[in-house]
């Protein structure tokens, strides 16, 4: 976990852990438990993290469990053509988010999420590459990932520092970019990658790919949920909105205490 995102997540988990040692002494929770629910809070994928968001920031009390199933090309194909029977997506916006769903890296850590969605929804910005458009030339460390993604191509590695540097997006990219997404997320500031979830969230792509992801855990979200939660999301102030804890409330309040964490571990890295 980087110190960004440990500071995103600082006063959500402490309130979370204040919730959780309150159910310890009224025993309805081990201390092992409330060890292993704030680990896996910790290391939450994306999906997963903006899953628990969406729960917390719920307004209304519908019936959120549906059947899990696994996330494969039919599955995934079979639950939009489903959510898609009053307002379909556009053919690209619902194909990319399949493409997400069907990559590993979309559920390993936020660098990984991060460079699979730049590379399958090509020309979103990054607002944590800000702080390298800041700077009088692009860090050699930042060259380095750069050049290990693509291979001992100038003018690739060119292009990309140009994109970084001109706009904070990457439009010209024929792999994930994993190193080079890991290097502008470790020197990231808490408010720069608030203000990069903030601005994904507006993507519908993405939306869709999350609201797939809950679904495939037995789990509805609604597009109304997800406006909370990006509402929350406040870069001036960066949190998370204060909704680790009403999210793992609302887990534990459908599904009891143990379901509730096996779906964490389901939910992180």
């Amino acid at each position: 976990m980087t110190a960004a995102f440990e500071t995103l997540l600082k006063s959500d988990l402490e309130d979370l852990q204040r919730g959780l040692l309150k159910e310890t002494q009224e025993g309805h929770l081990s201390s092992t438990d409330v060890r292993d629910i704030l680990s896996r809070c910790s290391n939450l994928h994306f999906p997963g993290l903006i899953t628990l968001l969406a729960l917390g920031a719920r307004t209304t009390d519908h019936d959120s469990q549906t059947p899990a199933f696994p996330l494969t090309h039919e599955r995934i194909a079979d639950t939009l053509s489903r959510l898609s029977a009053h307002n379909a997506p556009e053919a690209e916006t619902a194909k990319r988010a399949g493409q997400l769903l069907l990559t590993g890296q979309f559920f390993g850590d936020l660098a990984e999420a991060f460079a699979v969605i730049a590379h399958t929804v090509p020309g979103l910005p990054f607002y944590i590459a800000d702080d390298v458009r800041a700077l009088p030339q692009a860090p050699t460390p930042l060259i380095q990932a750069i050049t290990r993604d693509l291979g001992e191509i100038p003018s690739a590695i060119d292009v990309v520092i140009q994109d970084l540097r001109r706009d904070g997006t990457i439009t010209s990219q024929p792999t994930v970019m994993t190193h080079t997404m890991r290097a502008i997320y470790r020197q990231a500031t808490a408010r720069r990658l608030a203000t990069t979830i903030h601005s994904l969230l507006g993507n519908e792509s993405i939306r869709l790919a999350i609201i797939i992801f809950a679904r495939s855990k037995g789990i509805t979200i609604s597009q109304e949920d997800l406006d909370q939660v990006r509402k929350a999301i406040d870069p001036s102030a960066p949190n998370l909105g204060e909704l680790l804890a009403p999210g793992y409330r609302q887990l534990s309040k459908r599904y009891g205490k143990d379901q509730a964490i096996e779906i964490l571990k389901q939910f992180a890295v």
